[in-house]
């Protein structure tokens, strides 16, 4: 069954179509891979299925009466203060909504002395009993305190303000309200960016084993080579489907891209065959004066404007060459940090920590969220100057920065 079908989608930003006759066709149980370079649109393919954005044309199906669940890469702050256990709680709206009707029934059936009306509110009951069950009523409270455990959402956590929480901590906090929502399509925008271990094992664990259709936009191929079964490239504004995983994809584009390179470079030798042809004929036309060469000349111009020249495939775009400069390095030690010590109120980030990093390593910085991990990177880059203790920066460093948020 046919859960998604997007047909020639359009979408202009101003002067740049970012969508130029975009397919895409989703099918029940399937856990797709939309990827692209930066800025290719895979975003906002996302926010137009779930109707955050319209389309400039084409047409959008979406299953009759399927759930659609989005999330997505930023979240701003709610317009009123929430705890997070509560956000966590609209999840169930609907559920806690007839679990309060059953809850007012109950009081009304305690005072009720007519029989007759008495009899009524029971089969009311009993119908708003049937419905709460079928709902998911009874399991609500084990499904939110699984949730929680897989995510590591402590009491603390639960009762801090949500407007208040990191950028990090709010994508989490989103995936897990996602989750117990647990809708039909489920839509996933970097959906690994800012998970720490367990919650990201959590998280490969879940996809796996979905019940519903899953769409996801990653850089992390790794989660997408354990959890994907079918690839789509978006490049130019269009679809091209691969059906597998990420490695899949890769081997396969290689395929094909050396195949559209092959098939190029035959036909530029046949179309230069053509106009030589072309420039003989006329040649020998003119010598033997005979019309005969020039209708042969012509025959094959016409050929030659009819062909449909296949488009000039550029094999050094399928790789991104980086370059350092490593020139006018001084010293060994990039980083030293010594007996650092941060708090922020009352929860000890740092205490008496040590590290030294040197010329050449490649170091993960690896924790749960919260731990101090972005915090230690802006002390190093001199944002954040409340700490004590020491952190020395080689000599002649210069320090590249990409935030989380930009």
């Amino acid at each position: 069954m046919i859960e998604i079908e997007l047909n020639k989608i359009k979408k202009n930003y101003g002067l740049k179509n970012i969508l130029d006759g975009f397919n895409l066709v989703v099918k029940s149980g399937e856990r797709v891979a939309l990827i692209g370079q930066n800025g290719s649109g895979k975003s906002t393919i996302l926010k137009i299925i779930s109707g955050q954005e319209k389309i400039d044309s084409g047409t959008i199906s979406i299953r009759k009466g399927a759930t659609i669940g989005i999330l997505n890469q930023i979240y701003e702050n709610k317009d009123t203060d929430i705890l997070v256990k509560d956000f966590l709680y609209e999840s169930f709206i609907e559920i806690l909504q007839t679990e309060k009707e059953l809850r007012h029934l109950e009081e009304k059936m305690a005072f009720e002395q007519n029989v007759d009306i008495l009899e009524t509110l029971i089969n009311k009951y009993g119908k708003t009993q049937e419905k709460y069950q079928f709902m998911g009523g009874y399991e609500m409270q084990e499904k939110f305190s699984k949730i929680c455990s897989k995510f590591n959402l402590s009491e603390k956590m639960l009762s801090q303000n949500y407007n208040y929480l990191s950028g990090g901590e709010k994508t989490k906090i989103n995936l897990a309200k996602l989750l117990l929502k647990n809708p039909d399509i489920l839509l996933l925008d970097e959906p690994t960016n800012h998970l720490d271990f367990e919650s990201l094992n959590f998280l490969e664990e879940v996809v796996e084993n979905y019940k519903g259709t899953i769409l996801i936009v990653s850089h992390d191929r790794y989660f997408l080579d354990k959890v994907i079964t079918k690839t789509i490239l978006l490049e130019n504004g269009k679809d091209n489907v691969y059906y597998g995983n990420y490695s899949y994809f890769i081997e396969e584009d290689e395929r094909r891209t050396l195949a559209k390179f092959e098939n190029y470079k035959n036909q530029q030798k046949q179309i230069e065959k053509m106009k030589e042809s072309i420039k003989t004929l006329r040649k020998f036309g003119e010598i033997a004066k005979n019309e005969m060469f020039f209708k042969r000349a012509k025959s094959i111009e016409k050929k030659l404007e009819k062909m449909e020249v296949l488009e000039k495939v550029d094999l050094s775009q399928r790789s991104i060459d980086l370059k350092f400069n490593i020139e006018n390095r001084a010293g060994k030690d990039v980083v030293k940090i010594q007996n650092l010590f941060k708090r922020f109120e009352s929860k000890i980030i740092f205490e008496n920590a040590n590290m030294t990093l040197t010329y050449g390593e490649k170091v993960a910085l690896i924790g749960k969220i919260g731990t101090g991990k972005t915090s230690l990177i802006r002390m190093i880059l001199g944002k954040d100057l409340q700490f004590s203790g020491k952190i020395k920066l080689g000599s002649s460093i210069q320090i590249g920065y990409i935030p989380q948020i930009v």
